[in-house]
């Protein structure tokens, strides 16, 4: 009974590629990002907020391993997807990271991603 009632249909996700849901265009503190940046890399979401304690000082860890990994020649890239209420919050959180971010005025993609990774800011 239970099992005949689960359907595709109910389920929230369906499987795109990556690329699909993350798009092309990331913004860097070093200028334009190719629209490949992301190719043959494995690639990691960091949703942040400025107003939370929390995210600031797990920035600092994630950056530590981050740049450990580059030098170590890891095809790796992390991209930031701001919680943040304003820009100005934005700013100031995305100034202390060395990866990609997604841009602030990019709402939809911000919340497309929000909603498809269930992530939510307390």
């Amino acid at each position: 009974e239970h099992r005949d009632s689960l359907q595709a249909s109910s389920f929230p996700r369906v499987s795109k590629p990556m690329k699909e849901i993350l798009g092309t265009k990331f913004i860097s503190h070093g200028g334009k990002v190719a629209p490949d940046a992301l190719a043959d890399k494995y690639v990691g979401l960091y949703f942040s907020a400025y107003w939370l304690n929390t995210c600031r000082r797990f920035t600092s860890t994630l950056t530590a391993v981050y740049e450990k990994l580059k030098a170590e020649g890891t095809l790796a890239e992390i991209i930031f997807v701001s919680g943040d209420i304003d820009e100005s919050e934005f700013e100031k959180n995305f100034k202390e990271m060395p990866w990609l971010a997604i841009p602030f005025e990019d709402r939809e993609r911000r919340t497309i991603l929000e909603n498809y990774f269930h992530q939510y800011y307390f």
